[in-house]
């Protein structure tokens, strides 16, 4: 005998909620792959230790990419 489901009320589809926060997790990834690309030497020097212009950008970038993130998910 084969057994059919009596009813669909309990059930939901499969689904994904926060597909937006997938192009942002791409987006860090092509952030931090590209800060390790591109070498723009040291930009500042705060209390004697050297930031290098590719990680303030790529920090600056990676709040930035936080912030959107924080703004578009519910």
């Amino acid at each position: 005998p084969v057994l059919l489901p009596e009813d669909k009320k309990g059930f939901e589809k499969f689904g994904l909620d926060g597909k937006i926060n997938l192009l942002f997790l791409l987006g860090v990834v092509l952030v931090v792959l590209a800060s390790g690309l591109s070498p723009m030497g040291v930009l500042v020097e705060i209390y004697g230790v050297p930031v290098e212009g590719q990680n303030l950008l790529r920090d600056i970038l990676l709040l930035c990419i936080a912030g959107l993130s924080w703004r578009y998910t519910d």
